[in-house]
């Protein structure tokens, strides 16, 4: 299947990054060092039976874009290669380096993949950052963020604000994982919560050829296209070592892992870098690529299990035991990978057929569990909410069933946006001021919607919908018990006036 190119989100901060297509010159000590190192890089290791590729992408740019010095770089080669496998493996790392020019590595320990704005926003605590968040908002959506919607006017002009805002470059509170984690470092770092796969896929003989070919297709010539039948032909020429949780995360990183090298890899030559709410938009098919998604719910799947029946052997268990437990490894997951596989389908509705996922209740209840993340919540979910109703193929489901989405159900299971309220003064009040103001304009727009389509789809829910966010925007902000009850009643003689849908 043909898809769209590839949208590259982010800019390599400090890398100076210069793609050569052709590669080196034919007779070089570079191009010798990458010849061998990439032989050495496909070839099964004497020490466990595993090379290289069965867990990183075509050629390692990936570990070449970081600040990994050589005694790293042998000590984790011979976990697989013998002395001379590693050796060559080290030198393709060095040739790749210069292949593409990269003369500052990215810091592995600082640095995070795809984390919006470059950087975590500051605090201890999910709540400091959450704060933090709130006050980022009161700068860059100060009509959400201060004082009170109060017209359409207003709301249009706030949903505007709010599509405006590119939610790639608005730093938040939530840390992404690292590219790696090794214990080797420290318990802090003996994680699961990272790019790397921790089980190597299985390249069936039969299939090596094919297998490689693709990836030496996408080498001479790095296209959209090529990667995406590497991408395709994972699923197809490789296998699972197991059927246990580990497998399925390592094959979603890996999936993963060729996205973000493509990026690299594209990144100095890719022309004008597309920006938008879907990463794959034109797309023909209604589910769009979205691994990133699909490696926070399998965390979610089996976050209340332990990490023997999660599919670690002893030598990996040994790897990822004395620092974070293992409950709080897959929350770390959950919280980053959800919100980045948010970033890449934003109005999460071509990421899965499971309308819970559509929904976004998985990645409402991953900010929930690690932390909170209140304000976070409300954020996400107002912007999902405003790509589905305004963005062109951002509905995945079925034409006839489309509809505007306005309930805020992800953060309302439970009362969760009740419960979650933060306690100290000042948080309370930024917390309770945004969700109002987005309840608000998304009332007002819905009102207009109402008024103008003359349908209301599942009536008796639309109406529970409009009682709960007036009685939150009574209830919690303050002055605001008249306003909430009047919007109450212009919502529900709109909604009266409507034809009912199912």
């Amino acid at each position: 299947m043909r898809r769209s190119a590839l949208w590259i989100p982010f800019t390599l901060a400090g890398t100076l990054l210069t793609a050569s297509v052709v590669g080196y010159a034919p007779k070089t000590k570079q191009a010798d060092a990458y010849r061998e190192g990439l032989v050495a890089w496909r070839t099964p290791g004497k020490v466990d039976g595993h090379a290289c590729a069965q867990c990183h992408g075509p050629d390692g740019l990936e570990i070449a874009m970081y600040d990994f010095d050589d005694a790293a770089l042998r000590r984790r080669a011979k976990a697989h290669l013998d002395d001379a496998q590693a050796e060559k493996v080290v030198s393709l790392i060095h040739a790749v380096r210069e292949k593409f020019h990269i003369t500052k590595p990215l810091n592995p320990f600082t640095d995070r993949p795809f984390q919006p704005g470059g950087q975590v926003l500051p605090g201890k605590t999910p709540a400091e950052r959450d704060l933090a968040f709130g006050q980022e908002l009161s700068v860059k959506l100060p009509m959400l963020a201060k004082g009170k919607i109060k017209s359409l006017a207003e709301a249009k002009r706030a949903a505007d604000a709010v599509m405006a805002l590119n939610p790639w470059q608005l730093p938040i509170g939530i840390p992404f994982n690292r590219f790696s984690e090794d214990s080797f470092h420290g318990a802090e770092h003996a994680s699961l919560a990272h790019w790397l796969p921790d089980v190597a896929r299985i390249i069936p003989p039969e299939n090596e050829a094919a297998w490689y070919a693709l990836q030496d297709a996408y080498l001479a010539d790095p296209s959209d296209e090529n990667l995406w039948k590497v991408y395709d032909g994972f699923s197809a020429l490789t296998k699972a070592p197991s059927t246990m949780g580990i497998a399925t995360v390592a094959g979603e990183k890996f999936r993963s892992l060729l996205l973000l090298q493509h990026s690299y890899r594209r990144a100095g030559f890719a022309g004008e870098v597309r920006k938008g709410p879907i990463a794959f938009v034109s797309n023909p098919s209604p589910l769009v690529p979205n691994p990133m998604w699909e490696i926070g719910e399998t965390a979610r799947t089996f976050q209340d299990i332990n990490a023997e029946a999660f599919g670690l052997d002893k030598d990996e268990l040994a790897k990822k035991s004395g620092g974070p437990s293992f409950k709080q490894q897959m929350h770390d997951i959950q919280a980053s990978w959800f919100w980045l596989g948010w970033l890449f389908d934003q109005g999460l509705e071509r990421t899965s057929r499971n309308a819970m996922s559509a929904r976004g209740d998985w990645l409402a209840l991953s900010l929930g569990n690690d932390g909170h993340y209140p304000i976070h919540n409300v954020y996400w979910l107002t912007r999902k909410q405003l790509v589905v109703n305004r963005v062109p193929g951002a509905w995945g489901g079925q034409p006839d069933r489309k509809r505007a989405e306005w309930d805020y159900l992800a953060i309302r299971v439970g009362g969760r946006y009740v419960y979650e309220m933060p306690k100290d003064p000042v948080y309370h009040a930024a917390y309770a001021n945004f969700a109002s103001n987005c309840f608000r304009m998304t009332l007002y727009l819905m009102i207009e919607d109402w008024r103008k389509t003359k349908v209301v789809w599942y009536r008796s829910a639309s109406l529970s919908h409009v009682r709960a966010l007036t009685q939150f925007i009574g209830d919690f902000q303050p002055g605001s018990a008249a306003d909430a009850a009047a919007l109450k009643k212009e919502a529900e003689a709109a909604i009266a006036t409507c034809e009912e849908k199912y």
